[in-house]
């Protein structure tokens, strides 16, 4: 079993409650990898740079049975790794899989979210124009722009086709699923500490994705950093502040030096050091 398919096989196993992908041989091991939620998905291509493929299907549908081949297709399970999938389907379709000798419920259509996820979507694609006859693949980005679609039956060759013209006009650097499975707990550590006011594990955290090889996880990282930068600014802005006012000026010294200290190497350091340097400079 390859990494990739040893990881996707641990998400499986978070999404589902298992501790390990399912053994039963009517059960994927490996296949396209399911956002279980729309606003999880939107930032998940937010941050991997990529397009979001909506697949809308239904059941009891003679037109959608196909699919799940599809779906199942190498070549296709490969293309869907520069996309974030998100599947709308009402109904379930449930089976009892053993893990390491527990029962657990998991679905046969979608391999790694619970039915409850993808019947969830059916409400949000409402909005879509003539969506009345699945399936529809709709290829839009966070904005819910439609990039483009494919109506009706269709092969892997015919989904990939269509997704390639997407791809081909698609800016900047992106984040495969396997590197976002390398980079997104990375991230979720600096935003963890981020939200805490950690500041500086924040920004470690951020500047080990800067040093990952995909240009896109460098990118990654100095999202983090900015945001944290703009946590260092406010401080710095209040130090400033402060530092006009004699009576503040050791109060001031004091917050610009922590602003020193916790969000090196960031602008907000370097500013809040050249505060101090110039009321050094006045003698304060």
């Amino acid at each position: 079993m390859n990494r990739w398919v040893l990881a996707m096989g641990i998400l499986a196993s978070v999404t589902t409650g298992a501790q390990e992908a399912p053994a039963r041989k009517d059960y994927p091991q490996d296949g396209v990898y399911w956002a279980t939620n729309w606003w999880e998905g939107f930032e998940e291509a937010r941050l991997r740079n990529v397009p979001i493929h909506v697949a809308i299907l239904e059941d009891n549908s003679e037109p959608c049975a196909p699919l799940a081949a599809v779906y199942a297709d190498k070549k296709f399970i490969e293309a869907s790794r520069m996309w974030v999938n998100l599947p709308s389907n009402p109904g379930t379709h449930e089976i009892d899989a053993e893990v390491k000798g527990r029962r657990v419920s998991v679905c046969e259509r979608f391999w790694n979210v619970p039915c409850l996820a993808h019947s969830a979507n059916v409400k949000l694609v409402a909005s879509w124009k003539n969506i009345d006859r699945p399936p529809v693949s709709i290829f839009t980005k966070a904005g819910l722009d439609v990039l483009g679609r494919v109506d009706g039956k269709a092969g892997a060759a015919d989904l990939i086709k269509a997704q390639e013209k997407v791809l081909a006009k698609w800016p900047g650097h992106r984040l495969s699923a396997g590197e976002w499975l390398e980079a997104k707990p990375i991230w979720d550590e600096g935003m963890a500490r981020f939200k805490m006011g950690n500041w500086r594990q924040s920004i470690d955290a951020f500047a080990r994705l800067k040093k990952m090889s995909p240009d896109r996880a460098k990118e990654i990282g100095q999202l983090g950093w900015d945001q944290v930068d703009v946590e260092g600014d406010i401080l710095w802005g209040e130090g400033f502040k402060m530092s006009a006012d004699l009576k503040k000026a050791e109060e001031a010294k004091k917050l610009l030096r922590r602003v020193v200290k916790d969000f090196s190497p960031l602008p907000s350091a370097k500013k809040a050091q050249q505060t101090l340097d110039a009321l050094a400079a006045h003698g304060h």
